[in-house]
Order: structure tokens, then C-alpha cells, then sequence
């Protein structure tokens, strides 16, 4: 790739300042996480240890070949490995756990960039300045001329019966909800809120509005994709199977405070979880990592096996969005004939 087809915005530690260059200079990408395409191809990578965000322009080639589900197994031999180093989270008198102690070698950096959406010529980013601990959401012009709006978030966590600050969105969609473009946001543990674009305004701190919850886990990765005539929000999460949310339920829908629950925190059991339009789950076999879409109709997974343990590439189709690999039913036995079973 030329690199004069490379552009970068900088942010500072706390990513606070933005400037923006032509990049001349020999790539250093040291972590590519967040990622997000705009409409003409452009690749926006989140590096979350350089606190920068490059785009690049890729050329738009035609394939007459049809896309289809393949796997590619053990990807994460296949990638480079990137090096981390939060505070040992342990609580009460107790020495910590050694998944305390784990916590503890996780660099604050990793926060840096969350998530990314390109939405009609702006790239919003998901981030948590880790000078004051506030979530953020950016508004940056595509292409890059060095300014960004910076609006810090907060929301009330269901679960967790609290007003967070800190804590960030995971992943983020901008969809038509109520007439108006609204970003529709996940965060860990796992409430889905909406912030309308409009009140994402430089300098402003404003409240996310709650509107569902899940319970413990937390979110990946957020795709919208059209089902049967449908807009839907697919939402994958590290702890429970992904959720199909039908836009259209998201309208309308009642925004909750604390003045809505009983105090206390609230478990996956608690009578009240999950709360809000929730969609329904997708079965899925094993675990996936990230997801997005491939083509027409399909969606790629990188997906840790439930039995080996290897990480693979995995494409889906969207009108079938399981994966049901390990499953073994009586459709999979050599007898079965599906003419002899079918019931007239």
C-alpha cells in the first residue's frame, strides 16, 4: 500500500488532544483493535498502545467469485502477539485470587479504544481517558483535519444498581431509533443504552439512557445486518450466547433510572434479569471472539472451540446465524434419510 494513502489522527495518553498529519513515515502500528470500514472501503485500526487511529484507503476490487463458509483453525498462531501490562482488583480482608492478581498486568492503555463507527462522514470512538477515569465518546471528521468533539458519558447500570462513569462501551451501532439517529451502545455487564447523536456535543457530559440489561458478561462485538425485511442488531458477548435484537423493538422503548429498581446489585437470577426488549438468543457452539460481516449474507467469526480450544475463522450465514460445529443430532447419523422421516 502507497503511503500516501495513509492517514493517521494522534491522541494524546489520556486522549484528550487530536492532531492529524499525512503520515510519511514508515507505518508503527503496535496494536490493531478497534476496527471499522466506511462506506467507500476506507479501514479505520485503533491502536490502543500508540493512542492513535489510522485510516486507509483501499481500493475497491470486483470479485466474480461467490463467497463461502471456510474455516481457517489455530488463527491466533497466525498473528502476531501483542504484549500488556490495571491495579490487582481483590476485595475484602482475603489475599487476592490469582485472576486478581491477572487483572493487575492488564495496561490501562488497553482501554484506550473500545470500538469504532463510521457513521456519514465522522468516526465515533468509543474510549475511557484514563487521566480521569471518564468514558468518552469522539466525533472525528473523515478525512482527518485534527479536531474532534469529546462528550463524556454516564449511565445507569442495572446490574450493578450504580452510576457509572468510567466504565466503557464495548460495542456500538448508530441506527434510527424514535426518528433520529441514536448510537445504541453495550457496555460490560451488560447494559445496552442509547445516546442520541445530537447530544454528542464538545465539552458536554451527559446521561446514556438505559433501556435494557442482560447481566454478568461482556459485549463484543454489535453488527447490524438485515433479517427477513428486518433491521437487526447482532450482539456477541463472552459469556453468553449472541443476542438477535430487532431494531424496531428498540423504538419506543422505556428508559430506566434508579428510581425504577430496589437497591442492590442484581445477578442473572434476580426476577428483574434480563430486563428491557432483549431480543432472543442465537444458539452458538463454542465461543466467538469478534464477528462482522462478510459479503452478502454472511458473517465471520473468530471463534475459540468449546472442546479443542484452538481459535478459528469461521463464516455463517446471516439467515441461519448459528454455529452448531460440536452438535451432534440425528440429522448427522449415516442412516438418517430426510425423505423417510418427513412428515406429510
Amino acid at each position: 500500500m502507497s503511503k500516501k494513502n495513509k492517514f493517521t489522527i494522534t491522541l494524546s495518553a489520556a486522549l484528550l488532544i487530536g492532531t492529524s498529519a499525512l503520515a510519511d513515515t514508515s507505518l508503527d502500528i503496535r496494536f490493531a483493535g478497534a476496527l471499522e470500514y466506511a462506506e467507500d472501503g476506507t479501514l479505520f485500526v485503533g491502536d490502543n498502545y500508540n493512542g492513535a487511529i489510522y485510516a486507509f484507503e483501499m481500493p475497491a476490487v470486483a470479485s466474480d467469485a461467490q463467497i463461502m463458509p471456510r474455516s481457517i483453525p489455530n488463527i491466533d498462531t497466525k498473528i502476531a502477539e501483542s504484549e500488556t501490562t490495571f491495579k490487582v482488583r481483590g476485595s475484602g480482608p482475603m489475599p487476592p485470587l490469582p485472576r486478581d492478581v491477572a487483572k493487575g498486568e492488564i495496561a490501562l492503555s488497553t482501554l484506550a479504544i473500545m470500538d469504532m463507527e463510521f457513521y456519514e462522514g465522522e468516526l465515533f470512538v468509543a474510549d475511557v481517558a484514563t487521566d480521569n477515569f471518564l468514558s468518552s465518546l469522539r466525533r472525528i471528521a473523515y478525512p482527518f483535519d485534527g479536531t474532534q468533539s469529546i462528550t463524556n458519558v454516564d449511565m445507569y447500570h442495572i446490574t450493578h444498581d450504580q452510576y457509572e462513569s468510567r466504565a466503557p462501551i464495548r460495542a456500538m451501532s448508530v441506527q434510527n431509533i424514535d426518528g433520529k439517529p441514536q448510537l445504541v451502545a453495550a457496555y460490560t455487564c451488560s447494559p445496552i443504552v442509547l445516546v442520541p447523536l445530537e447530544d454528542l456535543t464538545d465539552g458536554a457530559r451527559i446521561s446514556a439512557k438505559t433501556i435494557m440489561d442482560y447481566g454478568n458478561g461482556q459485549p463484543l462485538d454489535m453488527i447490524p445486518f438485515e433479517m427477513q425485511g428486518q433491521s437487526m442488531l447482532f450482539v456477541t458477548n463472552d459469556s453468553r450466547s449472541p443476542q438477535v435484537i430487532p431494531v424496531a423493538g428498540l423504538n419506543n422503548a422505556k428508559v430506566v433510572t434508579h428510581e425504577d429498581f430496589d437497591r442492590g446489585g442484581k445477578l442473572d437470577l434476580h426476577p428483574v434479569m434480563p430486563y428491557g426488549p432483549i431480543g432472543k438468543a442465537v444458539m452458538f457452539d463454542g465461543m466467538s471472539m469478534h464477528m462482522a460481516p462478510v459479503g452478502d449474507g454472511f458473517f465471520a467469526s473468530i471463534t475459540r472451540d468449546l472442546y479443542t480450544g484452538s481459535l478459528n475463522l469461521d463464516t455463517n450465514p446471516t439467515f441461519f446465524p448459528n454455529r452448531i460445529h460440536n452438535m451432534k443430532a440425528e440429522f448427522d447419523f449415516p442412516q438418517y434419510d430426510f425423505a423417510a422421516t418427513r412428515l406429510e
